[in-house]
């Protein structure tokens, strides 16, 4: 949560304001400030019968753009809540409650900051009124105020979120293709065969964070000592941990699972295999052109052998070769919602 505005020094000034209190009948209009911040205004205020407009100071209200970016500023005495804001969506609600002659008013408003915008404006037609079972009397009808701390981020509290500002997705079904260049190398050293190919993933994101994912490829290797080439296809089976996924465009995420892998190519008209499984883990970013499309780069690798060599599907012994293959993945990522 981030405090960009001291309620210490609003009622500072509050105390600076009290000989010559300010109560507007005019929303003013606002001013950007050089560092593209928007000074924002916000006049709070009731009414009934008897009385036609009653500031309400004290109040804090929070401005809220994301479940982890939230701004805080407190009424003074002419109701009025000053705060500097970066452009952008937010919504506009009341902390606690204003109980007054027996009611119970809270406000939840969407606000669109720029800088040509108008002082906003809080009154009893925008605010949410409930009846309050008891009242306890202090003066002019009002109760004794309720402060409380800053609530906890919206996943936990009823304060609303707002998803439309979300910048990327990593949860629900996702599915990606891509080029990739290859390298298969034996591990007891030796140069490393090289070769490239394609791939298709399909996936399911949990939450934000959590999703598992399979994906299958296939490229066509040269061997290195010129012998000639051979096809490689990877499968893989594992889980995706994102990170900064929904406010961020960049999203980092690690991957780790299992492999299978298996060699084939033609040796004097017979065809010749063979598979083996291991593990694979590796890391790669999205970078997101929209919330739910994504430019996707993955470097992973796996380990294991190769421990079933067949020609023409005839067993050709038991004995198998420990190898290591790398995988660069270059493409894009759709996460429909």
């Amino acid at each position: 949560m981030t405090m960009l505005l001291n309620p210490r020094g609003l009622l500072t000034a509050s105390l600076i304001l009290a000989a010559n209190p300010v109560y507007s009948q005019t929303p003013r209009t606002t001013a950007a400030r050089p560092n593209n911040r928007v000074a924002v205004q916000v006049f709070v205020t009731i009414a009934d019968d008897q009385i036609s407009r009653r500031p309400v100071s004290g109040l804090t209200l929070g401005f809220i753009r994301s479940a982890n970016d939230t701004a805080l500023a407190v009424t003074d005495r002419s109701g009025e809540a000053s705060i500097f804001l970066t452009p952008g969506q937010y919504r506009l609600v009341s902390v606690v409650p204003v109980e007054w002659k027996g009611l119970r008013y809270s406000w939840n408003a969407a606000v669109v900051v720029r800088e040509d915008m108008q002082a906003v404006d809080l009154g009893s037609s925008q605010a949410t009124i409930s009846r309050v079972a008891a009242v306890v009397a202090v003066s002019d009808g009002e109760t004794a105020p309720r402060y409380a701390a800053p609530p906890p981020p919206a996943e936990t509290n009823d304060i609303p979120r707002v998803p439309s500002i979300d910048k990327s997705h990593s949860s629900g079904f996702f599915i990606g293709a891509g080029l990739e260049s290859n390298a298969l190398a034996s591990t007891n050293g030796g140069p490393a065969d090289g070769g490239a190919g394609g791939a298709l993933m399909l996936g399911y994101g949990f939450d934000r964070r959590w999703a598992l994912y399979a994906d299958a490829s296939d490229a066509t290797m040269t061997s290195a000592d010129g012998s000639g080439t051979y096809s490689l296809t990877n499968v893989d089976l594992g889980a995706r941990v994102h990170f900064r996924t929904g406010p961020n465009v960049v999203v980092p995420f690690l991957q780790f699972g299992l492999a299978g892998r298996a060699v084939s190519t033609y040796v004097n008209g017979s065809n010749v295999t063979g598979t083996g499984g291991g593990v694979t883990f590796g890391g790669g970013l999205n970078v997101h052109l929209a919330p739910s499309v994504a430019l996707s780069g993955v470097l992973s690798w796996a380990v294991g052998n190769f421990d079933d060599f067949r020609v023409d599907n005839w067993s050709v012994g038991n004995y198998s070769v420990d190898v290591m293959t790398a995988r660069l993945h270059l493409g894009i990522v759709w996460f429909p919602q």
